[in-house]
């Protein structure tokens, strides 16, 4: 691996020389600030919210499986295998799916369908049946993620992308990996599973209706050729 990575960036600098790049403009921190702040709240709040749900969901999967199920790291991690085929496979139909139904109405959709099977994972009382459960949130919420993306970078001016993107994955961040397990954690000592994950099916319909509500009327320059 580092014989590989050491040859990677041997041909790395040819390249760098061959095509005379240049360092980069540096942007003073004030310049970085200088962006339209409304419409990235607009954008990062339908994020936070969909952080926090996914926050509280997807960093107990594993826990789940093994309380209720009593599986060992073994199965669990063959469950969790399963669903990245699936996931290469809906990324790929996404544009698709957004031609017919709109970038919008896609992104919204996917996020509020996502809640009721979060909820019935919640209370799913056979393995098969969470497992069937857990794929197919996988599918469905994973349609909108790359139409997201594409979304937030003609929703901005071209000069904000990268500040939008950055924006957009501390938002995320701060759910999923921060007060989303936190809150989950405390949710599951009082009401287990079903109330943690309850809450976390009310997120992902707030995370929807909000960017539902949002954008309904934005049309994209894409959307509008």
């Amino acid at each position: 691996m580092a014989l590989l990575q050491a040859v990677s960036l041997g041909l790395l600098i040819q390249l760098a020389r061959g095509s005379n790049l240049r360092p980069g403009e540096v942007v003073p921190v004030r310049q970085l600030l200088q962006v339209d702040r409304r419409r990235f709240a607009r954008f990062l709040i339908p994020q936070a919210l969909l952080g926090l749900g996914a926050g509280m969901l997807l960093n107990f999967v594993q826990l789940y499986l093994s309380q209720r199920f009593h599986l060992d790291t073994g199965p669990i991690g063959l469950i969790l295998a399963g669903s990245a085929p699936l996931t290469a496979i809906v990324v790929l139909r996404a544009p698709a799916i957004s031609r017919r139904l709109g970038l919008t109405r896609t992104i919204a959709v996917s996020q509020l369908l996502t809640a009721p099977l979060v909820l019935a994972i919640a209370f799913a009382g056979s393995l098969p049946l969470a497992i069937g459960l857990l794929y197919v949130r996988q599918l469905v919420i994973n349609t909108q993620t790359p139409l997201s993306q594409v979304f937030a970078m003609e929703y901005v001016e071209p000069r904000e992308r990268a500040r939008l993107a950055s924006a957009e994955n501390v938002v995320f961040s701060i759910g999923f990996g921060g007060i989303g397990p936190l809150l989950s954690g405390l949710l599951q000592v009082r009401g287990g599973f079903e109330l943690a994950f309850g809450v976390a099916a009310v997120f992902y319909v707030l995370a929807g209706a909000t960017f539902l509500a949002l954008f309904s009327r934005v049309r994209l320059p894409s959307e509008s050729s």
